[in-house]
């Protein structure tokens, strides 16, 4: 079962599990993103599947043995394995990665709605999908119950680990402050590179508070995001390119940090 804890310095969540914990979320995540064609700007949902698929990234390379390994016991003693006649180690191997706070939060604000529009590539319309705009894959439906149950827990791992950070009282306040008509889509998400920064840049001491206000942003997108929305919006139409492609140079992230 995968596991998330906030990483020491509260600059983001350390997600632990075993080689089949790690492979379920990634292959969950290849089929409710879609095979959608690469750098498909038009794709209402973009800024979410492109992040999802980044923690993805480092999910994978953590279960291929890229990122940080931990040996834990695993139950078995000699009259376990003495008794059903095996000859095995003692202990188990788990994967361990750490993902910047703010995009597992921006992740598991935006996971519900792409869960919802991602049913399209399963079950009927999935199939009509594939008939129709001859699309590559199809998906039977109890294959999506099975990837969005995997997606939730994966979630609400991430809002434990918050909740770890900035308290119960605190974690309930920022859920409950959700915009229920917020879809996330087009999202400019040049605004969450933001956040990676400022975070990484705050004190260790203030990083509670920050993280409280950040994520209440993210779930509930207020000016600021708005007025990042709109400058990106308008560099895109100047050079006339999708807001997806727009980078900011002074977005620059540290070539160190405490995790």
């Amino acid at each position: 079962m995968i596991t998330i804890k906030p990483t020491e310095h509260l600059v983001g969540i350390n997600v632990q599990g075993d080689y089949y914990d790690f492979e379920g979320v990634v292959d969950a995540v290849h089929r409710l993103t879609g095979i959608w064609p690469e750098e498909d700007y038009s794709d209402p949902y973009y800024a979410s599947c492109n992040r999802l698929l980044g923690i993805c990234y480092d999910i994978r390379h953590a279960y291929q043995g890229d990122r940080n390994i931990l040996v834990r016991d695993n139950g078995l003693n000699r009259e376990v394995m003495k008794w059903h006649k095996l000859i095995m180690s003692e202990q188990t191997v788990y994967y361990s990665v750490n993902i910047l706070f703010p995009e597992a939060l921006f992740v598991a604000s935006t996971s519900e709605k792409l869960l919802e529009y991602a049913k399209r590539y399963y079950g009927k319309t999935g199939k009509k999908l594939k008939e129709k705009e001859n699309w590559p894959i199809y998906h039977e439906y109890n294959q999506y119950v099975r990837d969005c149950a995997t997606i939730r827990n994966f979630v609400g791992q991430v809002w434990g680990a918050l909740g770890d950070v900035i308290g119960e009282v605190g974690l309930e306040n920022v859920l409950n402050t959700q915009c229920s008509y917020e879809s996330y889509t087009h999202y400019a998400a040049q605004y969450i590179d933001e956040m990676d920064i400022a975070l990484i840049k705050t004190k260790p001491e203030k990083r509670a508070g920050k993280l409280k206000t950040m994520a209440k942003r993210i779930i509930n997108p207020d000016y600021n995001y708005y007025q990042v929305h709109r400058e990106v919006a308008a560099c895109a139409a100047e050079y006339g390119c999708s807001i997806h492609e727009v980078h900011d140079p002074k977005l620059e992230f540290p070539d160190e940090r405490e995790w």
